[in-house]
């Protein structure tokens, strides 16, 4: 009997490409690069600004630490949009953290129903990610302080290597759960758990932060987080979502291909180890309170138009691994698959197939 272990994500070039031309400090080092950035939409900073962006920067900081993730940082910097335009960043970031000012946020995030964003793109899980997300406090989104720790729990998760039951499922309960507190239930004593109070050293104020998860934080070494036999339910539901997506259009072959290239089968008593994200690009869309959704990490940004892609991305400065490969799947295969979609054959009559296209040379393993 084949047992089965594999992953799969599609990932989607979402990016536009920012104009180099200057950058703001040589770092060199294998540890995690970052650097925090603050957008403002008027031609200079103010005082204000300033401000905001020592506190947040601290706390990403601060909260780096409390995870144990070694991390080498770059000096914060506050800038217009428009000089934003011109950055160049450095050969070695690896994470970059963007603060909408309220102009910004209110226009490009909360017009599109996004109080942040976590995002990673390419094959390598250890560089080019980004965290969005706004200086613009209302009563539809959380604090943005929480945001930004919410958005870092993501990011730090799925840097160290944990799955998506704790990278998304996990994470979104907990924010879910916070804003149920917050709307004058915070008398019960599990809306303790989900927060925590951050004190930085150069504040007398505390700061109310996403309560880190413990198995992250009592390790501080990266993971290859396995997938066992009770997640082939989860990970089946995944790719069936990602083949109708394909049939209906709205990925091509390549893509589709990709998603393929991730399932790892193996023989009876043969052990075989594989992250869950090790080559996806992956995008994490966090909405307005009370707000439920079905969409999720893997397709959220189906949801958009293309207008609404350019707005949202087009500051990343990241840009997805190119797509050299000229790919055609056959349409036995596609007659095969959507009868698995539609749940008309099992799913050892799709992995046969997915193996016979291996062994025809259509798809790769990754």
């Amino acid at each position: 009997m084949w047992r089965l272990r594999w992953l799969v994500i599609v990932g989607l070039v979402l990016m536009i490409a920012v104009s180099p031309n200057y950058s703001y400090a040589t770092h060199k080092s294998e540890k995690l690069a970052w650097q925090m950035i603050f957008l403002s939409s008027y031609p200079a900073c103010s005082n204000y600004q300033y401000q905001m962006l020592r506190v947040y920067d601290q706390i990403a900081e601060k909260y780096m630490e409390v995870y144990k993730l070694e991390n080498s940082k770059y000096n914060p910097n506050c800038m217009s949009a428009s000089k934003y335009s011109n950055y160049q960043v450095p050969e070695d970031l690896d994470l970059i953290i963007l603060v909408y000012d309220r102009g910004l946020g209110r226009n490009e995030l909360n017009a599109n129903d996004i109080g942040g964003f976590y995002n990673h793109v390419g094959t390598d899980r250890l560089k080019n990610h980004t965290i969005v997300f706004c200086d613009c406090p209302n009563f539809k989104f959380s604090d943005p302080t929480w945001i930004l720790t919410h958005e870092l729990s993501h990011f730090i998760l799925y840097y160290k290597g944990f799955g998506p039951d704790v990278v998304e499922d996990m994470i979104h309960s907990m924010d879910n759960k916070y804003d149920y507190c917050i709307e004058g239930n915070s008398y019960e004593s599990s809306c303790s758990t989900i927060k925590t109070r951050l004190y930085l050293d150069e504040f007398a104020y505390a700061w109310t932060v996403m309560t880190p998860y413990t198995p992250a934080v009592n390790s501080s070494s990266l993971s290859n987080t396995t997938n066992t036999i009770a997640d082939s339910a989860y990970l089946i539901d995944m790719q069936r979502e990602i083949t109708k997506w394909w049939l209906s259009g709205k990925i091509d072959d390549a893509d589709y291909a990709k998603s393929l290239g991730h399932v790892i089968v193996e023989k009876e008593g043969e052990a075989t180890s594989t992250s869950y994200f090790g080559t996806s690009n992956v995008v994490f869309a966090d909405g307005p309170k009370g707000k439920t959704s079905d969409v999720t990490y893997y397709d959220v940004s189906s949801v958009w138009t293309g207008d609404q892609l350019d707005t949202i991305f087009g500051r990343i400065p990241f840009k997805a691994d190119p797509d050299t490969s000229d790919i055609s799947l056959p349409e036995w295969f596609k007659t095969k698959v959507l009868a698995w979609a539609d749940r008309q054959i099992g799913d050892e009559a799709f992995f046969d197939a997915v193996e016979d296209l291996l062994k025809n040379g259509n798809i790769k393993p990754n």
